[in-house]
């Protein structure tokens, strides 16, 4: 195969696939100006791991949500009243220490009164958080219950590495060295 048809065909292969995994979103992307970080709303209406898979498949995880304001902004944002949303917290590792599935530092917690309850009533397998759409406040809940957590939100975070000024301005000087050299060479023949 030659090189241009290759590269047409990886590129293919590229958009389909992130088509694809675009199909997963209900709702996105959306970016917090709060943080950079993009989000998604997706179909949780499976299991905890299966919308943790589909946060994946868009490059990210389920939310990790870090300080009030940003459970305000996703409350106010990508949540709607009367849904519940997988969150990427979870204390299946060790009861009643909770993670995010990210590996982000667990620094901020906006649980309902009773919560975390690791669904006592309910057998005693509340390891997987879920997030309010009604009132921003969190419950855990079996991960393997498919539907009663009707949606999920995934963060996918922007990671912005800056080029260093002189690195910039060697890289466009030789970029346009070069072509000067290609012109010359170009008239010369």
């Amino acid at each position: 195969m030659h090189a241009p048809k290759r590269i047409l065909a990886l590129l293919a292969v590229g958009l389909l696939g992130g088509s694809m995994a675009a199909q997963a979103a209900l709702v996105g992307p959306v970016t917090n100006p709060g943080n950079g970080s993009v989000y998604y709303v997706i179909d949780g209406s499976t299991t905890w791991a299966q919308a943790e898979a589909q946060a994946a498949s868009l490059g990210g995880h389920l939310v990790t949500i870090n300080d009030l304001a940003e459970n305000q902004w996703i409350l106010s944002n990508l949540a709607g009243p009367g849904n519940l949303y997988w969150t990427g917290a979870r204390d299946d590792a060790v009861e009643g220490t909770f993670a995010w599935t990210s590996g982000e530092t667990w620094s901020y917690a906006n649980w309902a009164p009773g919560e975390p309850d690791n669904d006592t009533g309910s057998g005693g397998n509340g390891d997987f958080g879920y997030f309010d759409g009604t009132t921003g406040l969190w419950g855990d809940t079996d991960g393997s219950f498919a539907g009663f957590v009707g949606m999920g939100i995934a963060e996918v975070m922007q990671e912005t590495t800056p080029v260093p000024l002189p690195a910039a301005a060697w890289l466009l000087l030789s970029g346009l060295g070069g072509l000067g050299f290609v012109g010359r060479r170009r008239k010369a023949a």
